[in-house]
């Protein structure tokens, strides 16, 4: 009967808020249906799926989506915890200033945004050692649990993965590791990949990524990531061994001074290693820009590069996930860009993008001048800027008039679309996990030695 009704529910908001307006946004279906496919294809025991854990985990996502995205209630609460969290990650700013002095905007990157990191990092190592978290993680994970019928470890590290990385969930459930079976070991590492760390999230909000839908994508993340691990490597047998995976303990700092000093020095080593994976990310794909646009060149092509490649490799993948077709090529860009370097260099591209749409819309609101595009730069004539990397797509413009402009060989209109804003945000979080699956056998986690971080 749940069944029925949860696929009448869905069935009922598509007809009714969908279809008369967004027709367009129909063909995400098909891009779930493609992924879904994938993944059972790719499934080590097809026999073996749990149905149930699919449909549900499928299904929490739309209902998720639909209470944050399509309720003014889920909205609110959303738009109000993510400006909270901004005002909360803008404290760090005083101890910016009070390090490194007034000029510390001036290298914003290390001395405004690295900073965060290591103060939500000594934060939630706080409420760690209140307990604050761990009663987090129990409750989240028996609502998954009860809902998808997944096993506590399993759904303990989904839960887990909203406060903190890949490295670190191995740590927090270490007593049970020995006893794990490989397709709860693949719901935790998938569960990892498909999500961000508290600690990251500052890093992209100083980016200029709307806290809201960072978090939104995060929690999201959790039951998805569940249905694709156990569609494409569903349990075999059943664990009985572990048992007491919901009590957690609240660390081996002795007092809260203690456990705020030890997660700023381990801070330090996450850090440098964000530094230096940005650092040399950045740098290699600078590189490859210039080869391919050399090579490019010598062939009599115009505009070629790296990053204007994997544009086009994505766009199929980007139209099938609903992506505007104004977008498809901008956001292409950048989840190529994530999926070839890392998380960090994506979503700061992102932030970039959407720094320069708010600054297009300001700039024709103010003064109704020209603007071109070299490559996938703007160039605003009046004001005699340039903005690099690009805009989205742009609607309704406050003057109620609707200005039609070239960019990338189409034309599209001007404000800036929070749509496909949300859709890059939660794609690059994670919410394509399929195509995350490719590095297993590696890592993706953007600070390498982040487990440090960890609280103990």
């Amino acid at each position: 009967l749940l069944y029925l009704v949860a696929v009448a529910g869905a069935a009922v908001y598509l007809a009714l808020q969908v279809v008369p307006y967004r027709p367009r946004n129909l063909v995400s279906l098909a891009g779930l249906a493609f992924l879904l496919l994938v993944g059972l294809l790719l499934s080590s025991k097809p026999v073996r799926i749990p149905w149930h854990t699919v449909f549900w985990g499928v299904a929490l996502q739309f209902y998720l989506g639909i209470f944050v995205l399509r309720t003014h209630v889920g909205y609110n609460i959303v738009e109000w915890i993510g400006h909270r969290v901004e005002e909360f990650i803008g404290y760090t700013d005083a101890g910016s200033k009070f390090l490194f002095g007034d000029a510390y905007t001036m290298h914003p990157f290390v001395f405004k945004t690295m900073p965060i990191t290591l103060f939500v990092n000594s934060m939630i190592t706080v409420c760690y050692r209140l307990g604050i978290i761990q009663a987090i993680i129990a409750t989240l994970g028996r609502f998954l649990a009860v809902c998808l019928h997944t096993t506590p470890i399993e759904s303990v590290s989904a839960a887990a993965n909203i406060f903190f990385s890949l490295t670190e969930i191995p740590l927090l459930v270490r007593p049970f590791l020995d006893h794990v079976t490989e397709s709860e070991l693949f719901a935790i590492m998938t569960g990892g990949f498909a999500s961000i760390s508290l600690p990251i999230v500052g890093i992209f909000v100083s980016f200029g990524i709307p806290a809201s839908h960072l978090l939104a994508a995060s929690v999201m993340s959790a039951p998805a990531a569940l249905a694709v691990a156990k569609l494409m490597c569903p349990e075999t047998s059943r664990n009985t061994k572990i048992k007491g995976v919901y009590k957690m303990d609240c660390g081996k700092s002795s007092n809260l001074l203690e456990a705020v000093s030890e997660a700023a020095l381990t801070g330090v080593r996450i850090v440098v290693s964000i530094c230096a994976n940005a650092l040399v990310f950045v740098a290699v794909l600078e590189f490859l820009d210039k080869t391919v646009e050399w090579f490019g060149d010598q062939a009599g092509v115009d505009n070629l590069s790296f990053t204007r490649i994997l544009s086009y490799v994505f766009y199929p993948l980007m139209f099938l996930f609903g992506v505007d077709v104004e977008d498809l090529l901008t956001l292409g860009r950048l989840v190529g860009v994530k999926i070839v370097a890392n998380i960090i260099v994506g979503y700061q591209q992102t932030g970039v993008i959407i720094r320069n749409s708010h600054t297009l819309a300001d700039y024709l609101e103010q003064t109704n001048g020209t603007w071109r595009h070299v490559g996938d730069d703007v160039i605003l004539d009046a004001w005699n800027q340039t903005l690099a990397g690009g805009v989205m797509t742009l609607r309704n413009s406050k003057k109620g008039g609707c200005i039609l402009s070239v960019y990338s060989n189409l034309y599209h209109s001007l404000d800036l679309q929070e749509r496909s804003t949300a859709i890059v945000t939660y794609i690059l979080c994670g919410l394509l996990p399929l195509v995350r699956f490719c590095r297993l056998s590696g890592s993706d986690d953007v600070t390498g030695t982040q487990a440090d971080g960890c609280p103990s």
